[in-house]
């Protein structure tokens, strides 16, 4: 059974622990998560479990976690690599369901629907998934990272780097590892949640991102119209907010130009 290692950075969010839950909480459980704790004076309460290892690392630059997930990688011991920031999160069969397409299939990287919510109430906006394209915006070709699984091999000999602002770490990770030959490869489940600002998500303007998210939510139907930057001003549909339960706390010591809208939308 293939190891995955999960890279995590964490900025000190209450959230980590609900994170580091959703991985326990995973039916696949041959996993390590790789906590690094960037600029944080106290690590929040995390679950208790021996597959979660905590890397104290002082300040690093702000560069979208490309430095921490740099130092995860280098204690990480897995086949297969994920990454999470510390407040999204696994549903429960992410791994079981993203591991055999990544063994037994071509693709280097895999990666699946997503759904975007509320960074404070866990409110759902709307979904995520359309196939990779390196020589488009990402509106409208990116991919959510959370919800990607790849071969460690894509790391190898390779360093994530944020742009000269310090930002698109992933937007440029993708970009240069498709174009160095790595292939890419879709899953068509709801398996991951991110979360963002309130502000944020308005950002992304009705006939972008956010009115593609909003009709994956409501249904194929919405979807066209949603392309064509048309809209019905409807709300998508509601789920119930993922309440994921807290473990008592574990002892533990130990990024060009590619495209992206502005800083204002980078996850921490």
């Amino acid at each position: 059974m293939e190891k995955v290692s999960i890279l995590l950075p964490t900025v000190g969010r209450p959230t980590l622990g609900s994170t580091i839950q959703s991985l326990i909480d995973q039916t696949y459980e041959n996993w390590e998560a790789l906590v690094v704790v960037n600029n944080c004076p106290e690590i929040p309460v995390i679950p208790d479990d021996p597959r979660v290892s905590v890397l104290e690392v002082g300040a690093l630059a702000n560069n979208t976690g490309a430095s921490a997930r740099n130092i995860g990688f280098a204690a990480a011991k897995g086949d297969f690599i994920g990454t999470l920031d510390d407040d999204d999160w696994y549903e429960p069969t992410f791994l079981e369901a993203m591991v055999p397409v990544l063994r037994d299939g071509e693709a280097d990287l895999v990666y699946c629907r997503t759904t975007l919510r509320n960074r404070d109430t866990h409110k759902p906006y709307g979904t995520w998934l359309y196939p990779f394209n390196a020589d488009v915006l990402p509106k409208a070709g990116y991919i959510l990272s959370p919800s990607i699984l790849y071969k460690r091999q894509m790391l190898e000999g390779y360093q994530l780097h944020a742009d000269g602002k310090g930002r698109n770490s992933d937007w440029i990770f993708y970009v240069e590892r498709s174009r160095a030959g790595f292939k890419f490869q879709h899953v068509d489940q709801l398996l991951t949640n991110l979360c963002v600002d309130e502000g944020i998500w308005r950002y992304w303007a009705p006939g972008g991102f956010r009115a593609l998210c909003e009709a994956d939510m409501r249904g194929s139907s919405e979807l066209q119209a949603a392309r064509s930057g048309e809209s019905d001003g409807t709300e998508p549909v509601r789920e119930r907010p993922v309440v994921v339960r807290q473990r008592r706390k574990r002892a533990s010591r130990g990024d060009g130009e590619l495209g992206l809208p502005s800083a204002e939308g980078e996850q921490a």
